[in-house]
């Protein structure tokens, strides 16, 4: 490499550690400010988890390693499983940790299970604290959808509290129709269930062990599998066949 070269990529190195660094700033300054007063909605909401779903397959390595986006996995040559092999719903270059708001995407989860039966899956309640600590986006349906995917990738300009309470809206606009919250409006118990099953929080930073609370499994053998190991690490297991891997508070 030439002198004049040389140069032009150390530039290139220079601008890119120094939009990290700037965007690094950003974030925390959005923790400090957002973060409490989405933590005030979800003790409103009485939330008491966020969900992420995952292939059993990757257990020890979120236990070894804690819940990490896609491209600190790759960064950090660590293998796993992956969920979701078409991201459209990218963020600043980035493939966040998706997370559900009390109860898992069931169409999704669904569609994955019977997409190969040979695959296990488990669902992580993960504590809704991280909102003081992490990174977050917000969002009332599908992230992938169009209208968000140019509208986020300057999401921190986003009032995210906002964007948070969207989330619970009495009609959720999507690309093709509208989502009526569809819950008994007589009792506050669904109030911490999002209007649609789509809706997402995408996790831009490293969610810590100490922040999963519980490991789902559909079947008792896997569960006996791992749950020495989790709860090895301060993680609770349990089997449940019945709730969180079905259509739970969206069956119609």
């Amino acid at each position: 490499m030439t002198h004049p070269e040389f140069e032009d990529f150390a530039s290139d190195i220079q601008r890119y550690t120094l939009s990290r660094e700037q965007t690094r700033k950003q974030r925390i300054q959005w923790i400090t400010q957002e973060g409490p007063k989405i933590t005030k909605i979800i003790k409103t909401r009485k939330i008491e988890h966020f969900v992420h779903f995952t292939q059993v397959s990757n257990i020890d390595s979120i236990i070894q390693n804690g819940l990490l986006p896609k491209n600190e996995l790759e960064e950090n040559g660590i293998a796993y499983s992956q969920s979701d092999e078409k991201r459209l719903d990218r963020r600043d270059g980035e493939e966040p940790i998706c997370l559900s708001v009390s109860f898992p995407n069931c169409q999704m989860l669904y569609a994955k299970q019977n997409q190969n039966i040979t695959v296990k899956w488990c669902v992580f309640l993960v504590d809704p604290i991280i909102v003081g600590k992490c990174y977050c986006q917000y969002f009332s349906f599908n992230a992938a959808s169009a209208r968000f995917l140019s509208d986020f990738n300057e999401g921190i300009k986003h009032d995210k509290s906002d964007d948070f309470m969207k989330i619970f809206s009495k009609e959720v606009y999507t690309d093709k129709a509208i989502y009526p919250r569809d819950f008994p409006t007589d009792s506050k118990e669904f109030d911490k269930y999002a209007t649609s099953f789509q809706a997402e929080i995408q996790c831009f930073d490293k969610i810590e062990l100490d922040y999963i609370k519980k490991c789902v499994f559909l079947d008792k053998e896997t569960c006996e599998e791992y749950k020495d190991r989790l709860e090895g690490v301060g993680i609770d297991v349990t089997v449940d066949d019945k709730w969180f891997f079905s259509y739970g508070p969206y069956q119609k």
